[in-house]
């Protein structure tokens, strides 16, 4: 598991990337990368496809989570491995707001917390911020 100031370095770098020009002739695809296999491949085809190809990853966690910390990190490497540009969007304060802040809430009613379910909802209800990045 990558350490908290890594993640922090990786995120930092690529949040602050500029946006590369638009390659002519081609339609530029924002993907949401995980660092998993899905949205690897996903890029890849796209790329393959012929797409101007943009991963784009969520930074959700201060430090310390090994499937949000370590998949920031395997997302940049496969962005890298792809020769694609990696950005991450600084997500922290929602994810911290709308999921961390529920677990008591969620004890309190007895029911169980499910952070990974309200994640993948918060983070398919993010895509306005990185429309605003213009990618």
């Amino acid at each position: 598991m990558p350490d908290a100031e890594r993640v922090a370095e990786v995120c930092a770098i690529a949040a602050k990337r500029p946006v590369a020009p638009l390659t002519p002739n081609k339609t530029r695809v924002a993907v949401l990368m995980s660092g998993g296999v899905d949205s690897s491949v996903t890029a890849l085809l796209m790329q393959k496809a012929g797409y101007d190809v943009v991963g784009v990853t969520g930074w959700l966690i201060k430090s310390g989570s090994r499937c949000c910390d370590t998949g920031m990190i395997d997302a940049a490497r496969v962005c890298e491995q792809l020769e694609i540009d990696h950005h991450a969007v600084d997500l922290r304060e929602l994810f911290k707001s709308q999921i961390m802040d529920q677990f008591p809430e969620s004890y309190a009613r007895a029911r169980t917390p499910l952070p990974c379910s309200l994640c993948n909802t918060l983070v398919n209800g993010a895509h306005y911020l990185i429309m605003e990045r213009n990618f």
